[in-house]
């Protein structure tokens, strides 16, 4: 249950809590955003099958590092002109994004 119940159930509840919040409380659309990033990264987490959790502090440090840069370029708070032409030409798109969020959830451990 552990291994495929916990993350079906932050699915179901996470997004059962972010429409609430969209619904109800007044946020910006960058609040909403960043609840998602972080439901992903969550997620991700949660995917991760190693018994034993890392407690090495430069890997987390750097993974947060990375989440909440790729986090600024997504949201178009850090912009770079060139490198906004190289991720448009490979298709980079909110569909990699978030498949890059879960990714720094599954490595963070």
């Amino acid at each position: 249950m552990k291994r495929y119940g916990i993350p079906l159930i932050v699915i179901f509840v996470g997004s059962f809590v972010l429409s609430l919040i969209d619904k109800y409380l007044p946020f910006s659309n960058t609040v909403i955003y960043f609840l998602k990033a972080m439901l992903l990264f969550i997620f991700g987490v949660y995917l991760s099958t190693y018994s034993k959790k890392s407690s090495g502090w430069v890997k987390k440090f750097i993974v947060a590092g990375l989440f909440v840069l790729v986090l600024l370029f997504d949201l178009g708070f850090i912009r770079i002109p060139l490198f906004n032409k190289v991720l448009s030409f490979v298709g980079f798109n909110s569909i990699i994004y978030a498949m890059i969020y879960i990714y720094f959830g599954y490595i963070f451990f």
